[in-house]
């Protein structure tokens, strides 16, 4: 077998033979496969019975092979990547031709928002829908009514409460006006839906 490893990094294509194997990858002056911010030996590119495999190198840096760290030997097919540090190796195995193109890895996140329009509003960009002021309205007098239910029950015996809807001028749903009844005890008077009873 005579095979030959063509290494391309940077416009430039290096040409390797089975007798410069294992080949070197790192930031050392003779290694093969020259990573200048990586570690003086990250690992190693070695051959057995004709099979190309990955060896890194004892205290490398992180080395995932195809998305996998891994800390021992890995055989190396067609198709394969190394990652290591900011730098991707990409083989390409085709007979005795092996192309091993070094590429540099952008960690940026690039953030992309979906296509519009937006899924919560149908057909468009409109905002999205406000509490209407009657609903606003309708949880102000849910809240006075509480307010007053519990007033009428700590009361003296006999002063109750019966509201329908509302309080203080009743609740205008559908046309109809459920107006405040209150009944007291005899000699009470109520002068108006605002004042308290006289004694």
């Amino acid at each position: 077998m005579s095979r030959l490893i063509e290494i391309h990094h940077k416009g430039s294509t290096s040409q390797f033979g089975d007798s410069d194997l294992p080949l070197t990858i790192g930031s050392t002056t003779n290694a093969h496969i020259f990573l200048p911010e990586a570690m003086e030996v990250e690992g190693y590119i070695g051959d057995s019975k004709g099979h190309l495999f990955l060896q890194p190198a004892e205290n490398s840096s992180p080395i995932y092979h195809n998305g996998q760290h891994v800390d021992a030997s890995k055989w190396i097919k067609s198709a394969d990547t190394t990652r290591i540090g900011s730098v991707l190796l990409h083989y390409i195995i085709s007979g005795d031709l092996v192309e091993i193109h070094v590429a540099e890895v952008d960690d940026k996140e690039v953030l992309i928002p979906p296509d519009s329009p937006h899924p919560d509003i149908e057909g468009g960009n409109e905002p999205l829908p406000r509490a209407s002021k009657d609903i606003n309205a309708a949880r102000r007098r849910k809240k006075m009514s509480l307010l007053v239910s519990r007033f009428f029950s700590a009361s003296s015996p006999g002063n109750f409460l019966c509201a329908y809807g509302a309080v203080f001028g009743g609740c205008h749903q559908s046309g109809a006006r459920y107006p405040l009844h209150l009944r007291l005890p005899a000699g009470h008077q109520i002068r108006d839906a605002f004042s308290w009873p006289d004694r």
